[in-house]
């Protein structure tokens, strides 16, 4: 455990962002300016200093915090950060931040469309939990957010299938990713970005089943995937998906992953998940891996 802590941290440093996230916006009142920006983990708390520039102008120099709250005069100033270390050299810059015209940013999402249940139900899906990481390697974090149907709910009936959306802060769309109907949708379904390896990237590791595509629309086809029976249902004689089919743990991108936990078999219809891009890196039969809530009998 101690080994893969040091690891663990070893990769967070390699995988800290490029940009600090600096942002500005008018506040709910519009009568301030609020700016902030991200403390890394490897800014010294007690030594860093953070200066703010508007318009080339000095306006802010912080230690404590990474947030100013402005006069409204500058709601049309270009913001500029510059941290620095405890000899006063600049360890890290952000510019060309201007200020959001509302307290909060507007991202246009891109609807999936209804979904249609083999009884004739029609599924609609709205906005659910989102994560953020940087996704492509650009130094600024995407959003990674969950559709959520309409019929997702606490008990294991079937759900329409999970679906995973990638946007960029411009509302761009990167990916797409449908888990397919075997796949529970809702709060069973979990995941977490990270950039495992620390190439700069973000990937996304959630659970799979017969049904699953990834973000180019094929049916996962690598692994153990590679015989499955994509039309094969994994719901039993009580309309519950816990028993037959396969499913697995997969992770998405381009690359391979080293030192995984070996392939083993099970199913469980809950669990704490890890992070994507696009293809298939590695798909592993799901056992009990970091099994949470209750277990199917």
């Amino acid at each position: 455990m101690l080994c893969l802590g040091v690891v663990m941290m070893a990769m967070a440093v390699m995988a800290q962002e490029k940009s600090r996230g600096l942002w500005a916006c008018k506040s709910i009142d519009e009568k301030k300016v609020f700016v902030s920006w991200r403390m890394r983990a490897t800014d010294d708390p007690l030594n860093t200093t953070y200066k703010l520039y508007a318009n080339n102008k000095l306006v802010k120099t912080l230690k404590d915090r990474t947030n100013a709250a402005l006069a409204t005069s500058y709601a049309s100033a270009t913001f500029r950060l510059e941290v620095l270390d405890a000899e006063g050299n600049i360890i890290d810059s952000q510019d060309g931040v201007k200020c959001d015209a509302k307290f909060f940013h507007h991202i246009k999402l891109d609807y999936p469309g209804d979904y249609t249940m083999k009884d004739g139900t029609v599924v609609t899906y709205t906005p659910g939990d989102c994560s953020s990481y940087d996704m492509d390697g650009d130094g600024e974090q995407e959003i990674i957010i969950k559709w959520e149907p309409s019929n997702a709910g606490a008990v294991c009936t079937p759900t329409g299938p999970q679906i995973l959306d990638c946007y960029k802060l411009d509302g761009t769309r990167l990916w797409r990713i449908d888990f397919g109907p075997n796949v529970l949708a809702g709060c069973r379904f979990t995941f977490l970005c990270y950039d495992f390896d620390g190439d700069g990237k973000g990937e996304l590791i959630g659970k799979t089943a017969q049904g699953s595509k990834d973000a180019t629309g094929e049916y996962l086809h690598t692994g153990p995937a590679a015989t499955a029976d994509h039309t094969k249902s994994s719901v039993n004689a009580s309309g519950v998906i816990t028993s037959g089919g396969k499913e697995w743990l997969t992770c998405f991108d381009g690359g391979q992953v080293a030192n995984w936990p070996p392939p083993t078999t099970g199913r469980c219809s809950a669990y704490a998940a890890i992070g994507m891009t696009v293809r298939v890196r590695l798909t592993v039969p799901l056992t009990g891996i970091a099994a949470t809530g209750s277990r199917a009998a």
